[in-house]
């Protein structure tokens, strides 16, 4: 019995330590967080194999059984008390794999979260995350008249 009370007392210890880390760290994160973070294309040194070596290889796999580790223990988390969101969010982002970008993107992009990233933002006096991004005056110049030459030839 002393051993599933010990259990219980680590895993409270756990959930109170992620709880108080998360609280204080994820909003210095986002205030932190360029404006325009997810507009830049970013890959892995790890996706092109010449770049690849032995001891790279061995970081990244380190990494990411790291981020497995800590995803497993969130999921658990959801389902007990703590912050298993949070463990799975932190998972993410210490995770390398492919089209990790547009999952980060996505999960950015959805209402709520945008809403809540850009209040703790102004609340710093930090510009809101840019999601999309804009034409340039160029681009915008070149569809105005993509669409004047269109107009044109339908009329003629």
């Amino acid at each position: 019995m002393s051993e599933w009370t010990d259990y219980l007392r680590y895993a409270f210890w756990f959930s109170v330590l992620f709880s108080i880390v998360g609280t204080v760290a994820m909003p210095l994160l986002i205030v932190r967080m360029p404006a325009d973070y997810f507009l830049r294309s970013e890959r892995s040194p790890l996706r092109d194999r010449a770049e690849c070596s032995p001891l790279r290889c061995v970081g990244w796999m380190a990494r990411n059984s790291i981020a497995g580790l800590l995803a497993i223990a969130g999921l658990i988390m959801l389902f007990t008390p703590g912050q298993g969101t949070l463990l799975l969010l932190v998972a993410l982002w210490i995770a390398d794999f492919r089209r990790k970008r547009k999952l980060e993107k996505r999960l950015v992009s959805l209402p709520g979260v945008t809403r809540g990233i850009n209040v703790l933002r102004r609340q710093a006096n930090q510009p809101p995350l840019q999601l999309v991004a804009c034409a340039s005056s160029e681009d915008k110049h070149r569809g105005a008249s993509d669409r004047e030459a269109r107009t044109h030839a339908t009329r003629s």
